[in-house]
């Protein structure tokens, strides 16, 4: 198993606590998620988040993140968590 744990959700991009979280095995490597609409996101293509996973531990990306709901309500911001609209975990938005 890699010695790596990463200290952001691979999905949405919160910061966690690695003890305080859900979690997924992938290859080796254990994600851990705020929510279990990230893992199940993770889950259905890890291989969409495995590298945006290390952009955020590292700090290769120094665009600003922005995060929307999935549900469609048009919510948009700058930290992950929950939409205020209807509760579902907000999602990191690539482009």
């Amino acid at each position: 198993m890699k010695d790596k744990e990463n200290k952001k959700d691979a999905v949405c991009g919160m910061d966690l606590e690695t003890g305080e979280s859900l979690h997924h095995q992938h290859e080796g490597t254990d994600y851990h998620f705020y929510s279990k609409a990230c893992l199940d996101e993770f889950k259905a293509d890890p291989g969409k988040y495995v590298s945006k996973e290390a952009e955020l531990s590292y700090g290769a990306a120094e665009k600003p993140i922005i995060y929307t709901c999935p549900a469609g309500h048009e919510v948009e911001g700058d930290e992950g968590g929950d939409c205020p609209e209807c509760g579902s975990a907000m999602n990191r938005k690539d482009k």
